[in-house]
């Protein structure tokens, strides 16, 4: 019996901790919690972020117009040259008696002409029609081979650097466009080629400014470019349908070399002294988009509808009207 008694006891009193839980749980009000930002005012912009290369302006692979033996070479890779310098030369070789040849030939053509002319009855109107082409003909060969004989020096076109040699004298050179002697470059005239993928294509225009960094130089060293090229064709890079566009710099530095990796900052728009909060923090209600606006000193919410404009960079959007500045807006709720 006593048993008996002591276990009701318990069970009256669990039933009342469990009530007075429940109780309490159901008195009690939710508390919410509010993650905000602050409806910022100042400089807002979109950049589209990519990376480049530098490269020359101009870049030429030099080779000889005629097949010879290189006899000198008087360059060689990191020299700097100056336009019109003698680069190579190759051996005139035979060309020398192949004009002397062709000179004779030609003599010997202009001589039958002289005489078919002063002796006409010898000779036919269809044969001394001939014999003017035979001399045409005796003419231009001695033209090809003293063409040969100007082209066999190779001629600095312009200031520049040499980057490529590919040959040493007293081996054999042929015309070959894709086994050049010497590969030039414009020293000093550098410039960046990128490729933007068509996602953002749309965004880049002639004009806007970049920020550029280098990885061979530090975070710290940046440099303005502009975009002065975009081309009007695609390009295709693994399946992904690229622009290639180019950038000049504002002020070359010493530092820069050819083929130094850049990383680019395109401003692709930007608005001064405008009012911007996170996108997060822009709702919609129907066509209208609104946010909520943070009481402090209730810690309630009051809804603001808003107008956009320039979606910016890190999620940032204009507010065109709606807000003032300095409004703490919602952007995540907890409510335990």
């Amino acid at each position: 019996m006593k048993k008996t008694k002591k276990w009701l006891i318990w069970i009256v009193i669990t039933v009342v901790i469990i009530g007075g839980i429940f109780a309490y749980s159901k008195s009690k009000k939710p508390v919410t919690t509010y993650t905000t930002a602050e409806a910022v005012k100042g400089t807002l912009l979109r950049t589209v972020s990519a990376t480049g290369t530098l490269n020359p302006n101009q870049q030429i692979d030099m080779s000889f117009k005629t097949t010879g033996t290189l006899k000198s070479i008087t360059v060689d890779v990191g020299d700097q040259i100056t336009k019109g310098q003698k680069l190579a030369t190759i051996d005139t070789g035979t060309l020398l008696s192949q004009l002397k040849v062709s000179q004779a030939q030609l003599l010997v053509q202009q001589s039958n002409l002289i005489n078919m002319t002063k002796h006409k009855s010898a000779s036919t109107v269809e044969q001394r029609d001939a014999q003017r082409a035979a001399v045409q003909q005796a003419q231009a060969s001695v033209s090809v081979v003293q063409d040969q004989l100007k082209e066999v020096d190779l001629l600095a076109p312009f200031d520049g650097l040499v980057i490529k040699r590919n040959a040493n004298p007293g081996e054999t050179v042929v015309l070959n466009l894709n086994s050049p002697i010497l590969t030039v470059i414009q020293k000093d005239d550098l410039l960046i080629e990128s490729n933007i993928p068509e996602s953002d294509i749309a965004k880049v225009s002639i004009g806007q400014s970049v920020n550029v960094t280098l990885d061979a130089l530090t975070a710290a060293d940046v440099f303005k470019a502009s975009v002065f090229e975009i081309d009007p064709a695609s390009t295709e890079i693994q399946g992904v349908v690229y622009y290639r566009i180019k950038l000049k710099f504002d002020n070359l530095d010493p530092r820069f070399k050819a083929g130094m990796s850049a990383n680019l900052d395109i401003a692709t728009a930007q608005k001064d002294n405008v009012i911007s909060v996170p996108s997060r923090a822009i709702k919609t209600d129907g066509d209208k988009k609104y946010v909520d606006v943070l009481q402090v000193v209730d810690n309630t919410t009051k809804r603001a509808y808003v107008q956009t404009g320039l979606e910016g960079d890190d999620g940032m959007v204009e507010i065109t009207s709606g807000l003032k500045g300095g409004e703490k807006v919602v952007t995540f709720v907890v409510t335990k």
